[in-house]
């Protein structure tokens, strides 16, 4: 049987929750965090609550959950669920909702559960962002989305630039800021290059149905953060009508053939219809304009020192400048 990871020692917990000691928090986490050696008590799976719009889903049919299951049915729970005070003497869970959900279903009665004594809801998300994000092995696209944005939001909390942080040094001084952006120190976290934490974050901007497909492998992360995103929320919902008439994966060039008309509308002064974009999306045809005949050739020996050392093949150098040109057309258009 595979062995999971699900459970973290004293030491490994004591990190994740010292870890929300930035942006003027610092004294706020140590007040509210007990010591993990005395702080486990015993609570009634009847006083836990889950938050509606919890953000890390059960996934249930996954084989860590299934592993997690046969863990907990064999020797019960040890790592304790964290919890914070609820109205009517019950308690919200911030982190080990699966835990929870597993032992409601199997029929244990009491589980272990750390009560933090904060109310700081932003600090509670941050919370449950960095324990699921340390603890999981596997994390669906829509749940890196929000956990990321979150991350880069905690940047901004104190009013600076988004795209900066204050790095704090133990310097007598006090803190000192370094010219360091909030996305590297999010993609070094944890081990995502920039690029790939940028994508994360933009698919905030699509809508519910879309944000599934990802999450369901029915249509790639960068199609979903590099193409569809650029769509508005109405064509967003014209293009979900075409998956669910068409049933196959939506891919790429189908998506880009949607932008052609809508930017192509944009131009007219108008909005796209359903019909129009049904119509574009089946007609991935290039047009005259798009035909192999116009290419741009470049020299390799021009472009050669641009490219990272594993950037060998030509598939990767392909993909490479289309990534640097699209992040550098994002960056454009953000601005």
């Amino acid at each position: 049987m595979t062995e999971y990871n699900e459970y973290i020692t004293a030491s490994e917990y004591d990190e994740i929750m010292r870890s929300y000691a930035v942006n003027q928090i610092e004294e706020q986490c140590e007040t509210a965090l007990p010591q993990p050696d005395n702080a486990v008590t015993q609570i009634s799976v009847v006083k836990l609550i889950v938050d509606k719009n919890y953000p890390w889903k059960l996934q249930e049919e996954s084989e860590e959950y299934q592993g997690i299951l046969d863990s907990i049915s064999e020797i019960g729970i040890i790592t304790p669920l964290i919890v914070v005070p609820a109205e009517d003497d019950k308690y919200r869970i911030v982190s080990g909702r699966r835990r929870y959900k597993i032992a409601e279903d199997i029929g244990i009665v009491d589980v272990p559960c750390i009560v933090l004594q904060i109310n700081d809801e932003y600090l509670i998300q941050k919370i449950r962002n960095d324990s699921n994000l340390k603890t999981r092995q596997h994390n669906l696209p829509s749940e890196l989305a929000k956990a990321y944005k979150l991350e880069l939001d905690s940047y901004s909390r104190q009013g600076k630039r988004n795209d900066l942080i204050d790095e704090v040094t133990s310097a007598p001084a006090g803190p000192k800021l370094l010219n360091v952006r909030s996305n590297e120190i999010v993609a070094s976290k944890y081990g995502e290059s920039i690029a790939q934490i940028k994508r994360y974050i933009r698919l905030n901007k699509l809508i519910p149905d879309l944000l599934n497909l990802v999450d369901t492998n029915k249509m790639s992360l960068r199609t979903a953060a590099d193409y569809v995103v650029r769509l508005t929320s109405e064509n967003q919902v014209f293009l979900f009508s075409c998956w669910q008439k068409v049933g196959r994966k939506i891919k790429q060039d189908r998506v880009v053939a949607v932008l052609r008309a809508q930017d192509k509308a944009k131009k007219e002064e108008r909005i796209l219809t359903e019909e129009e974009v049904f119509e574009a999306y089946m007609n991935i045809l290039p047009d005259k304009e798009n035909t192999n005949a116009d290419q741009i050739q470049i020299p390799v020996k021009k472009i050669e020192k641009f490219f990272p050392p594993w950037c060998k093949r030509d598939v990767d150098r392909i993909n490479f400048l289309m990534d640097a040109l699209n992040y550098y057309s994002l960056s454009i258009s953000e601005d």
